[in-house]
C-alpha cells in the first residue's frame, strides 16, 4: 500500500442502509473520519533508525601496500569490490653455487592475487582471496611456484567526512592455505604441504579528509612452514609494528609513504639438512616509497615502489650471506560492483 489509498469492499468505512421496505425502518450514518491520507511507514511504527551509507562511493585498495588503515572505505552497504593486485619483486641471491651445483643467482619472484570483499556490515566486510606466483631463478635451477587461498575480515569505522580530524581503530584478519613453503625434500611425508597461515593487523589511524592521513599499525603472521633468509623453517612467526602516511594531492589521487619492522623466526627449527639454531631468527623490513593511488567513480588503480630486507639473521643456506635484499613495484587495480538489492530496502533501511 502507498502513502494514500481508497480502499476496496469491505474496508469502507459503513454507508447508511435501508432495511425492509418503503423505508420506514433506516439505520443513521455513521459519523466516522475518512481514511488517513496515508499509512505510517514501518520505520514510524517501529523507531528503526535508517543505516547510513556515504554519499559518494570510494574505491579502496588495502593490497596495495605493506600497511592497511582503519577506516572502512566509503563503498555502499552490500557491494562487492574486486580488487587486483600485483607484486613484481627481485632478490638478491640466497642459494649460491656449491661444487657442481649451479646457484640461482638472483631471483624474479611474482604474484598474482585476486580479491573480492563484501560489505555485509557499516563497519564490516567480509572476503575471499587467492593467487599464485613463482620463483624465476636468473642463473641455473629449477623453477618452483607457490599459491594461496583464504577468507579475510575487516572491522573499522566509516572513513571521516568534514573538516575535522578524527581517529579511529580497526582490524584486519586472514586464515589461509598457503603452498610452496614446505621444505624442498624429495619424498614429503603426508600432509608436509598443509600450510595453515594466519595474520592480524591493528591499525590506529587519523585522518584529515582530503588533505592527510597517518596509520599507526601492529600485529603478527604465523603459518606452519616458512623461510627465514630464504632458509625453510617450521612454525613460522612474524611479528612487526609500522608507520604510514598519506597526503592527498586532490579528491582523486593519494601519495604515501610507509615502513614495517619485525623479526621473521622459526619456532620449530630449521627444516633443511644443514644445522642451524634452535630458533632461526633475522630481523625484517619493507619500505613503500611515493605509493601513489587514483581513482575515479567506482574504480581505482595504484603503484608503489617497494624495498625489503632481511639485514641481519643467524641462519643461511651453504655459501650465502646472512642477509638478503630487494626490491620490485606492487601494482594494483579496483573495482565498486553496482550494488545489489537487499532484504532491507523492503523497510527504507
Amino acid at each position: 500500500m502507498g502513502d494514500g489509498y481508497d480502499s476496496p469492499g469491505p474496508l469502507r468505512y459503513p454507508r447508511s442502509y435501508t432495511l425492509g421496505t418503503g423505508g420506514r425502518f433506516r439505520l443513521p450514518s455513521l459519523d466516522l473520519p475518512p481514511p488517513a491520507p496515508y499509512l505510517p511507514t514501518f520505520d514510524q511504527d517501529f523507531h528503526l533508525p535508517p543505516l547510513a551509507e556515504p554519499d559518494a562511493p570510494q574505491m579502496g585498495m588495502p593490497t596495495l601496500g605493506v600497511t592497511n588503515s582503519a577506516w572502512m572505505q566509503q563503498n555502499p552497504l552490500y557491494t562487492l569490490t574486486t580488487e587486483f593486485t600485483s607484486l613484481l619483486p627481485f632478490m638478491s641471491e640466497t642459494t649460491p653455487g656449491v661444487g657442481t651445483t649451479p646457484g640461482e643467482g638472483a631471483t624474479f619472484r611474482p604474484s598474482l592475487m585476486v580479491g573480492v570483499r563484501d560489505r555485509l556490515w557499516q563497519h564490516g566486510e567480509f572476503g575471499v582471496f587467492g593467487g599464485f606466483g613463482g620463483k624465476l631463478p636468473f642463473g641455473a635451477g629449477r623453477r618452483t611456484g607457490n599459491g594461496i587461498l583464504g577468507l579475510s575480515l575487516h572491522l573499522g569505522p566509516d572513513a571521516p567526512e568534514g573538516d575535522a580530524t578524527r581517529y579511529g581503530t580497526g582490524v584486519w584478519l586472514t586464515l589461509a592455505q598457503a603452498w610452496g613453503a614446505e621444505p624442498d625434500r624429495d619424498t614429503p611425508p603426508p600432509g608436509w604441504s598443509f600450510n595453515p597461515t594466519g595474520g592480524v593487523m591493528v591499525s590506529h589511524s587519523w585522518q584529515h579528509p582530503d588533505a592527510w592521513g597517518a596509520d599507526l599499525v601492529w600485529g603478527a603472521n604465523a603459518s606452519r612452514w616458512g623461510a627465514v633468509n630464504d632458509v625453510p623453517v617450521g612454525g613460522f612467526l612474524n611479528p612487526y609494528v609500522g608507520f604510514n602516511y598519506a597526503r592527498s594531492l586532490g579528491k582523486h589521487d593519494t601519495l604515501n609513504w610507509e615502513a614495517t619492522v619485525g623479526l621473521n623466526l622459526g619456532l620449530a627449527g630449521r627444516y633443511d639438512l644443514l644445522p642451524g639454531p634452535g630458533v632461526p631468527a633475522s630481523l625484517a623490513l619493507n619500505v613503500g616509497l611515493f605509493g601513489w593511488q587514483h581513482t575515479w567513480g567506482d574504480y581505482g588503480f595504484g603503484i608503489e615502489p617497494w624495498f625489503f630486507a632481511e639485514p641481519w639473521s643467524n641462519v643461511a643456506n651453504s655459501g650465502a650471506s646472512f642477509y638478503n635484499y630487494g626490491g620490485g613495484l606492487r601494482l594494483d587495480f579496483g573495482a565498486i560492483n553496482p550494488r545489489r538489492a537487499h532484504v532491507d530496502d523492503e523497510f527504507g533501511r
